[in-house]
């Protein structure tokens, strides 16, 4: 049923939550870091971390709302495993 807007007096169709495709829930016991955390780790500036992002392909954060990006750990160490294996 259609719902009065208080600032309009037109009726405004109801909106279904939009979902993103392709994006599941984090599964149990899985374990994330904030950006902060992932330059602690590595010992590198913000800055540092997005070079890393877009020129050694390290792993891209998941958003779980707008002011909250995480990235798995699980993603951080075989990124960590693949760099080692580059490296020989």
């Amino acid at each position: 049923m259609p719902t009065l807007n208080a600032n309009k007096r037109t009726p405004s169709p109801q909106q279904p939550p939009k979902r993103r495709i392709g994006i599941s829930a984090p599964k149990a016991g899985q374990v994330f870091l904030s950006i902060p955390q992932a330059c602690a780790r590595y010992g590198i500036t913000r800055a540092t971390y997005y070079r890393w992002l877009n020129a050694r392909g390290f792993p891209r954060p998941i958003r779980f709302s707008s002011s909250c990006a995480r990235i798995p750990l699980a993603a951080i160490e075989q990124w960590e495993a693949e760099q080692q294996q580059a490296r020989g």
